[in-house]
């Protein structure tokens, strides 16, 4: 007895089809995933930048041994830049170190943000919580002060950031009032359950 084999091998149209259905169901329950990461990432991006320009400002302030602000304009694309104020014009030069934060990311005051009670920092009623322009100065010795030049009294900041492209995308930078810096991030479902990290 002959067998019969068929001269053309692949797949059959059904086949193909079953295929890219489920090709489509798996990319439908991994793009609001992606795209939520893509933000994350972008949030948490834009407060290490932050963060940076405050370092880079205490560092020229002990560098040069004078104070230094570190202030915010509006970004020539859309958005915040904030940077290092090095001659005091309140404008950035070109030289000066600076960050550009996105439009979908606005900084924020306390009463808008998560509140930084679980935070731990230590004299929490020292600090400036929240703001809408950046306006943080460093002494010559890098402490973050008010006042004007010698600007001896030392105080504590905490800057807020929301992605305002959903509810609960926040992260914060911290400057304790000896100058240690860090960054936060809102691990909480809504403005008022959760804590930072």
């Amino acid at each position: 007895m002959r067998v019969v084999r068929n001269r053309y091998r692949g797949f059959s149209l059904i086949e193909l089809v079953i295929v890219m259905a489920i090709m489509l169901v798996m990319a439908a329950i991994g793009i609001p995933t992606m795209n939520y990461a893509i933000k994350d990432y972008r949030l948490r991006a834009a407060a290490s930048s932050l963060k940076y320009v405050f370092q880079q400002g205490r560092f020229q302030s002990v560098k040069n041994n004078t104070m230094y602000s570190i202030v915010s304009a509006a970004s020539p694309g859309g958005g915040t830049r904030v940077f290092v104020d090095l001659n005091g014009s309140g404008t950035w030069d070109g030289i000066e170190a600076a960050v550009d934060i996105p439009p979908t990311i606005s900084l924020q005051t306390s009463a808008n943000s998560p509140s930084n009670s679980t935070m731990s920092l230590s004299n929490v009623a020292g600090y400036t919580d929240g703001m809408t322009t950046v306006s943080v100065k460093f002494n010559a010795r890098g402490l973050p002060c008010t006042g004007s030049n010698p600007c001896n009294s030392t105080k504590g900041y905490v800057l807020y950031l929301q992605d305002n492209t959903r509810a609960n995308g926040f992260a914060a930078v911290s400057i304790t009032p000896a100058g240690r810096m860090k960054t936060w991030y809102w691990s909480g479902t809504t403005i008022s359950s959760g804590k930072w990290y």
